[in-house]
């Protein structure tokens, strides 16, 4: 999946980091729901 070119333009210009993908975004977020998800079934 290509990042959009307005995305990777904003992304450049705000930190200069052209490798933040929205792959890398979508699995950050993954993770993050994967985290939550173990710690609500751990809960008492």
């Amino acid at each position: 999946m290509h990042t959009p070119v307005w995305t990777e333009d904003f992304i450049s210009r705000t930190t200069g980091k052209r490798e933040i993908t929205i792959h890398q975004q979508l699995s950050n977020s993954m993770n993050l729901a994967n985290l939550c998800q173990v710690s609500l079934s751990s809960a008492p």
